[in-house]
């Protein structure tokens, strides 16, 4: 009887696991979605970014006015104003409207209304319109005055 490893005897490779070549798929898929996902998260956090202030001036009488927002904390290019937004947002809950604070062309402050009725200093705004510092934004019973910090 020959002794394991000794003269004349072979000691076979062992045979790759059929799992090698799987973890290698899942890992690269790993890796691209990790990759995409940090390329995502940097894109969103390139400005321009929305800059101001909004300041509640007025409301219903039941509700608490909302503390003065600023947009520029958030680094953000959207946020909502609205009785059912979504974060990032200001609730407006005696307003049945919908509106959105963007940046546009140049970083400037656009006010682009979604749904219900709303009015800047007065003038009714039909689809969108460019802030300027110190202009009132009417929704509803709220009363909001928009602030540029940088002007």
């Amino acid at each position: 009887m020959s002794e394991p490893g000794g003269a004349g005897t072979e000691i076979p490779e062992p045979l790759p696991s059929p799992w090698t070549r799987w973890r290698w798929v899942i890992g690269l898929a790993l890796l691209g979605a990790a990759s995409a996902g940090g390329g995502v998260y940097w894109q969103r956090r390139k400005g321009p970014f929305l800059q101001g202030q909004l300041l509640a001036l007025s409301g219903p009488a039941e509700l608490p006015l909302p503390l003065p927002w600023t947009l520029a904390s958030k680094r953000r290019r959207r946020v909502t104003l609205g009785h059912n937004a979504t974060w990032p947002a200001w609730r407006l809950p005696g307003w049945d409207g919908q509106a959105y604070l963007e940046v546009g062309g140049s970083g400037t402050v656009l006010l682009r209304i979604v749904q219900g009725t709303a009015q800047i200093n007065g003038e009714p705004v039909r689809k969108q319109v460019r802030l300027s510092d110190g202009d009132t934004i009417t929704c509803g019973d709220y009363r909001l005055r928009y602030e540029n910090l940088l002007a």
